[in-house]
């Protein structure tokens, strides 16, 4: 199955950092997840950070798992009286990087691998990324229990940016919706980009 459609009540703590002093923002507190499906199976996972920063994920099944990352974009900005920043970035995965697969077990390890464009920075990144098995376990939100797969995505950048991205994602194991995700985004593309921080839903009832 895929989540259902509708928008999620979710929390964010952290920081996104453009790497301009005095433009630091704060993630959350209220950070709504947005669940929409595509073609094919698939479906995007929307976070809206706060008013300037949100990110897309796209999941996928394929051949050998339940659900894959298929594509990743991310957008932020700042406007201030005479200084404007505005940054897109799109990631295309050629081999879809899996999250989710039948028989996951605790250890067990998946690779794929992605090219991104980032608005005002020349030239295309190259991401490679492993994604590990962590634990099984359960969570409960707002009352109710659920099997969730604990897993830690690393993923490396080359050529126009480099880097690295390792994130800590909970995700439901019945349908792939993500429940909780810890994110630590260290990047040097025209200029420094970090994030710390996290979100984690508090309903698993979305509005539709």
């Amino acid at each position: 199955g895929r989540p259902d459609v509708g928008v999620y009540t979710a929390t964010a703590t952290g920081t996104e950092s453009v790497g301009i002093p005095g433009l630091d923002e704060g993630l959350g507190p209220n950070a709504p997840v947005t669940v929409t499906h595509g073609d094919g199976g698939c479906f995007d996972y929307r976070v809206d950070f706060n008013s300037h920063y949100g990110r897309t994920w796209t999941w996928c099944p394929t051949s050998d798992s339940t659900f894959a990352l298929a594509r990743m974009e991310s957008r932020t900005g700042r406007t201030l009286p005479g200084l404007s920043v505005e940054s897109l970035a799109t990631y295309t995965c050629d081999t879809p990087i899996p999250f989710l697969w039948t028989g996951a077990a605790v250890g067990d390890q998946r690779t794929g691998s992605c090219t991104g464009v980032v608005s005002g920075d020349e030239g295309i990144t190259a991401e490679s990324a492993v994604v590990e098995v962590m634990d099984r376990s359960t969570m409960t939100v707002a009352g109710e229990q659920l099997e969730v797969v604990h897993v830690r995505s690393t993923e490396n950048l080359s050529d126009a940016q480099t880097g690295s991205e390792v994130d800590e994602w909970w995700i439901a194991a019945e349908t792939g919706l993500p429940v909780k995700i810890l994110i630590d985004i260290q990047t040097v593309g025209t200029r420094e980009y970090t994030v710390t921080g996290s979100v984690e839903l508090a309903d698993l009832t979305p509005a539709t």
